[in-house]
């Protein structure tokens, strides 16, 4: 387990688990290292909790793929993956077209970017 301490200007002592799975701990500037110590140790099982889940979450999302024939799902509804000639991935509001032959890996990509750019438009349309 990876502990970093982060002094600054506030009046507590916190423990936050990262999304790399890192544990920080945020004090005072003028608490001494044995009472941070002694603030982690009394916190731990809060830790090794949310440790537990950040590792799970790091270990689904790694293992999560997509493929041809796949659906993917977009604001609440499921949109099937077709491959298309050409080498281009887009989304036609039916489903998602993408480049033929892409390996799992890039098929998965592919519609992560689709579905962020359709967000990203969304906000303005």
């Amino acid at each position: 387990m990876t502990n970093i301490l982060i002094r600054s200007k506030r009046k507590t002592i916190a423990t936050h688990v990262t999304k790399g799975a890192t544990v920080e701990v945020r004090a005072t500037l003028k608490v001494p290292k044995s009472e941070s110590d002694r603030f982690v140790k009394s916190k731990q099982d809060w830790i090794s909790k949310h440790l537990f889940q950040q590792k799970q979450l790091i270990k689904n999302k790694s293992a999560f793929t997509l493929t041809y024939g796949d659906a993917a799902l977009m604001q609440g509804k499921k949109y099937p993956i077709v491959a298309r000639a050409g080498n281009r991935a887009g989304f036609d509001g039916e489903g998602f077209y993408i480049p033929p032959d892409l390996m799992p890996d890039g098929i998965k990509q592919a519609v992560i970017q689709n579905i962020q750019a359709r967000g990203k438009t969304a906000v303005y349309e």
